[in-house]
């Protein structure tokens, strides 16, 4: 096979391995957008338990009502830990998100619709020389070289602070982040604290190496973030459990869900002059 032939078969390469990519994005986009249409029958069912607002009581897992744009009887599931006013919170603030998300998705949608149709066009080219072929090759990895630059930069699932006597502490930003902290960043002897009976982030106090307890100030540290980074800090305290890491292990596949084999307990009321000291990177 000549030069001409095999820079060809390059170009062909790297053009539909960049149309797989695109195929996946159109893909993705349109199932956001999907999402994204249902933000009315969202808000319908807001207003729904808007207007039978006084039958919903903390508990129920249901309500039959009427819908009365079908005007049939239509079952609603409830979050039986959540009152009326926050069943009505989440769906109007998840409608008005999806609402206002399809926009800026349409205009993705548009662009990679306008990028998919440039390179199906050069999968049919005729070149002329050799050096039409490489030009156009400098030109995609270019491309895909700016593209991969601009890429952004993945966030990390934690939150980092310094405690006041200079040692880390890492505080899980969501459930998801908190199974990544604990389970796969995270140290056996590592310290690991988090607020019992309520949902929050989980805290790891970093340890260089295997002691039995950590320095009283540095603990005084990871209990306050463990109770301000959690659903407790509106009660303003709360009980607040302590184990290495290595005592903690997965209770089930929910994201967060743990269990404990060895644990100390500290009642902590919030103290928003330690935290202000608590030095954040």
């Amino acid at each position: 096979m000549n030069e001409f032939e095999n820079e060809k078969k390059i170009i062909a390469s790297l053009v539909t391995k960049k149309l797989k990519n695109l195929l996946k994005q159109e893909a993705k986009i349109l199932k956001q957008i999907n999402a994204c249409d249902q933000w009315e029958a969202i808000k319908h069912e807001a207003d729904l338990l808007k207007f039978n607002f006084s039958s919903i009581k903390k508990g129920m897992i249901q309500i039959e009502i009427i819908d009365w744009i079908t005007d049939q009887p239509r079952r609603l599931l409830l979050d039986p830990m959540k009152s009326a006013e926050e069943q009505l919170k989440i769906r109007y603030k998840k409608a008005k998100k999806l609402q206002a998300g399809k926009e800026p998705w349409r205009k993705q949608l548009t662009r990679v619709l306008e990028e998919k149709a440039t390179f199906e066009n050069l999968l049919n080219r005729e070149f002329d020389s050799i050096e039409d072929i490489l030009k156009l090759k400098e030109s995609l990895f270019l491309h895909a070289k700016v593209e991969k630059e601009s890429l952004p930069k993945p966030s990390k699932c934690y939150r980092e602070f310094i405690s006041t006597t200079g040692q880390r502490l890492w505080v899980g930003k969501n459930a998801k982040g908190n199974d990544e902290l604990t389970f796969k960043l995270a140290n056996g002897r590592d310290f690991w604290l988090h607020v019992k009976g309520f949902s929050g982030s989980h805290v790891i106090l970093r340890s260089d190496k295997e002691i039995e307890k950590p320095d009283p100030e540095s603990l005084q540290d990871a209990l306050q973030l463990a109770l301000y980074y959690s659903t407790a800090r509106k009660a303003g305290e709360a009980e607040i459990c302590l184990t290495k890491r290595k005592f903690v292990s997965k209770l089930s596949a929910k994201p967060g869900a743990v269990q404990i084999s060895k644990q100390l307990h500290f009642w902590i009321r919030l103290d928003q002059e330690r935290l202000k000291t608590i030095k954040q990177i």
